[in-house]
């Protein structure tokens, strides 16, 4: 579409109205600094030598979620590689910057606030990067490589949800890896199962979910006075229940007395699970 189209015009007033790019959110700006269309300047930095702290030290990649974790473990190798993806020759989105490109500063917002030391202490992390002086570099990235590759699932998957498939998917591509590496082509099989396709449109969902949406369908029923007993909930039960998870996973690192029965991948289906049995 030409950039003068009604539509795109109209797009453009909006965001330019709200501060334009320099105005947008760190992911917003992280996936434009991918097509170079912003500068990774911009982008704060993570040291990669945090996959080397240990369990004890009191933040470690372990205070995440599992799904945060496993998400943010391969933005370490992203944003320590940088990679700029050239997808369209010239393409550029510079009429959508306020202040115009030239004038853009490529810095994080100071809130004026003790958090300011971040800021200072990822400028000086900037300054080491530019040095090539980080650290434990290598090593950290290492052990992120390590990290991603042993929790890829038999089906492909990274924690099944779409920002752990895709930002693993480009920490492999930003190392080197062969589009055609078998884990590589998993992943971007993964991926495709995730995609709904019609005549009109392709998208791809966030998740599936077919634990968290048979738990609820089953609460449902069941409020809406079917009968616990009735055939199909009863195998829609079993069904759940054959879908427990008795493996252990990383959440161990943390929780070392705790023992496996969650299900995948929302807390909450477990809950709603639990209430569903109970009064049967």
């Amino acid at each position: 579409m030409d950039k003068s189209d009604p539509a795109l015009v109209k797009a453009r007033r909006f965001i330019v109205e709200r501060g334009g790019i320099s105005q947008t959110r760190i992911f917003t700006k992280f996936h434009l600094a991918l097509v170079g269309c912003y500068d990774w300047r911009g982008i704060p930095s993570i040291p990669p030598w945090i996959m080397l702290l240990p369990a004890n030290f009191p933040f470690t990649i372990y205070e995440f979620s599992s799904w945060a974790r496993s998400s943010t473990v391969p933005l370490l190798i992203v944003f320590d590689q940088k990679p700029v993806y050239e997808v369209m020759p010239g393409l550029n989105l510079d009429e959508l910057y306020a202040e115009g490109r030239e004038n853009a500063r490529y810095e994080l917002p100071r809130q004026q606030d003790w958090t300011d030391l971040f800021l200072w202490a990822d400028e000086v992390m900037k300054w080491a990067e530019s040095l090539d002086l980080m650290p434990f570099r290598q090593e950290g990235l290492q052990a992120a490589e390590r990290w991603v590759l042993e929790r890829q699932e038999a089906t492909g998957d990274w924690a099944g949800i779409i920002p752990a498939m895709l930002n693993t998917s480009l920490a492999l591509r930003s190392l080197n890896y062969s589009v055609h590496d078998p884990i590589v082509q998993r992943g971007l099989k993964a991926i495709d199962g995730f995609a709904l396709e019609t005549e009109e449109c392709y998208w791809v969902q966030p998740c599936v979910s077919p634990v968290w949406d048979t738990a609820w369908v089953l609460r449902a029923l069941i409020e809406s006075g079917m009968a616990p007993d009735h055939g199909a909930l009863v195998r829609a039960g079993q069904w759940l229940l054959d879908k427990q998870i008795l493996d252990y996973g990383d959440w161990a690192v943390k929780n070392r007395e705790g023992t496996p029965g969650g299900w995948a991948f929302n807390l909450t289906t477990a809950s709603i699970l639990t209430w569903m049995i109970l009064p049967w």
